[in-house]
């Protein structure tokens, strides 16, 4: 499993059905950039963003902070290749962006302004990256009661090595001024990266193991990986940061708090300027997203008993993992949803070890499609061919399974067992190759 971001590795990035991708996994550098501009549930852009309306509505600060990030969008070099730091503009642009923020503070547009700094920090130079992040960080105390630094915090807290995002989510904790809704997100987002963050140190020490041994991997990855592993923290801070991140998730869930995040509307066709909308909700109540990722960080690891899984089948078969098991299968638990590019680029693996592997091999798709529908038309379309279940928007196994984004699949070994996740490409075949050419209670 990789949960960290890298410009310089092609890996699968991860999205979300109501529009948006999370940051990605390395994607190329102009799909990266896409990919941010849709970064937390955005909606779709309506043909009233489109026909670019919403200038008729736009304050003057909103119209100086569009023509801004357009200006440096377009500066980002296009095309596939490694991500290349000589010609990155943020360090032009990111400081422009803190100055547009002083300028504008206080205001929505000041906010926005930080949304767009925050999760590009990691495109400055190592000399001027923590500074900066530690600077925004501290600039939202200024927005502690704003709906909208809810979106920002939430999208913090992946696993990374990030002690800058740790100590500003517990600033704004701490905050007076903070709102509930603003506190309880940045809570949430703590507790989270504070478990991810010791999965990520144990997974990158396991996969540098892997590759130590002769394990294939991409060109340039072994160095990235020891020079990534050189910001984690030593693991008894990590391990008692997981021990933290999970009292804080529990204490979440226990809340039983019913704050939920509104979905992400667009206002213009770049989606620089966003609105909340209060008439629709984007997720899981506040405490039933803890709950989720409290027991996926308690139930969900590696080495962990799989818990049990009974679901009905989009053509009305029942389907369940004990069967799975019994019948000494390996099994993939893979999220997904029709429309999302990273899941249908996994379905030719997907495919693939099906026909090689056959009944050893079970696959089952969770797709969380708002309408079943769509659901269907991605079965009968030939692109899935192994059981579907529809789990829905915010559904309840996606919830349970405190799903971050799309696509995200569980590896469970002949025992019953979770092997891996968050595996995507060579690293999932050869993982699940392994297991069914040497089963586990024969190693």
């Amino acid at each position: 499993m990789d949960i960290l971001t890298d410009p310089s590795h092609n890996h699968v990035g991860l999205c979300s059905p109501d529009s948006g991708f999370t940051p990605p996994r390395g994607f190329p550098m102009r799909a990266i950039t896409t990919l941010l501009l849709l970064t937390l549930g955005l909606a779709p852009v309506t043909a009233v963003a489109q026909d670019q309306a919403w200038k008729q509505s736009a304050s003057a600060d909103q119209l100086e902070l569009v023509p801004l990030m357009k200006e440096y969008l377009a500066a980002i070099p296009q095309g596939p290749g490694q991500w290349d730091p000589s010609t990155d503009p943020s360090s032009e642009y990111l400081p422009k962006l803190l100055a547009f923020e002083e300028e504008h503070r206080g205001t929505d547009s000041g906010l926005l302004a930080l949304r767009q700094i925050v999760p590009r920090t990691w495109r400055l130079p190592e000399e001027t990256r923590s500074s900066t992040r530690k600077e925004a960080f501290e600039r939202l105390k200024h927005y502690a009661n704003n709906p909208l630094t809810a979106v920002i915090v939430r999208s913090v807290g992946n696993g990374n090595p990030d002690p800058e995002g740790v100590a500003g989510l517990r600033m704004l904790m701490k905050h007076p001024d903070t709102s509930p809704l603003v506190a309880g997100y940045c809570q949430l987002s703590l507790g989270r990266h504070l478990t991810m963050r010791k999965y990520g140190f144990d997974n990158g020490r396991k996969r540098l193991a892997e590759i130590e041994a002769g394990a294939k991997s991409e060109v340039g990855e072994k160095d990235f990986r020891l020079e990534r592993m050189k910001h984690y923290p030593d693991k008894a801070t990590c391990i008692a940061g997981e021990a933290e991140g999970i009292e804080l998730l529990d204490l979440l869930a226990q809340s039983k708090s019913t704050i939920r995040m509104r979905v992400i509307r667009p206002i213009d066709e770049n989606g620089i300027l966003i609105k909340l909308d209060k008439s629709d909700s984007a997720s899981a109540s506040l405490s039933e997203e803890a709950a989720g990722y409290h027991f996926q960080a308690t139930r969900l690891r590696p080495g962990k008993p799989a818990p049990e899984l009974g679901v009905a089948l989009i053509d009305g078969k029942q389907w369940s993992l004990a069967d799975q098991t019994a019948a000494g299968r390996v099994t993939l638990i893979h999220f997904s949803f029709k429309g999302c590019g990273p899941c249908e680029a996994m379905y030719p693996d997907l495919r693939k070890m099906q026909e090689q592997y056959g009944d050893k091999l079970a696959i089952l798709a969770i797709m969380v499609d708002p309408d079943l529908n769509d659901t269907v038309e991605a079965a009968e379309s030939g692109k899935i061919s192994w059981s579907v279940t529809w789990d829905g928007r915010n559904g309840p196994l996606a919830t349970k399974w405190g799903i971050l984004g799309y696509p995200t699949t569980w590896v469970i070994d002949q025992d019953g067992k979770i092997a891996e996740s968050y595996l995507f490409g060579d690293q999932l075949t050869d993982l699940v190759g392994e297991l069914i050419t040497q089963p586990a209670n024969d190693k």
